[in-house]
């Protein structure tokens, strides 16, 4: 995911790893509940880890925040 001018914050979890195919396997976004192949999905830690895609995700700083604040407390996630 990348936001802006903000680093790329990869994420173990989500969408892509629950599908077979990343790229066929289409997922309902909660926030404009359009569905999206996994590859642009994502899970949304503002809204009890539901899937949210790309575009939702990137207009959300919140999400951001969360994000950046999960993956400094687990120790996941790797700044790119």
């Amino acid at each position: 995911m990348k936001l802006g001018r903000d680093p790329i914050i990869t994420r173990e979890d989500g969408p892509r790893s629950e599908v077979a195919d990343t790229w066929e396997a289409r997922i309902r976004c909660h926030a404009c509940e359009l569905s999206y192949i996994a590859v642009e999905m994502d899970r949304d830690p503002t809204a009890d880890g539901m899937a949210i895609c790309s575009a939702c995700a990137a207009e959300s700083p919140e999400m951001l925040r969360a994000v950046r604040k999960e993956a400094t407390m687990a120790g996941e996630g790797h700044l790119l």
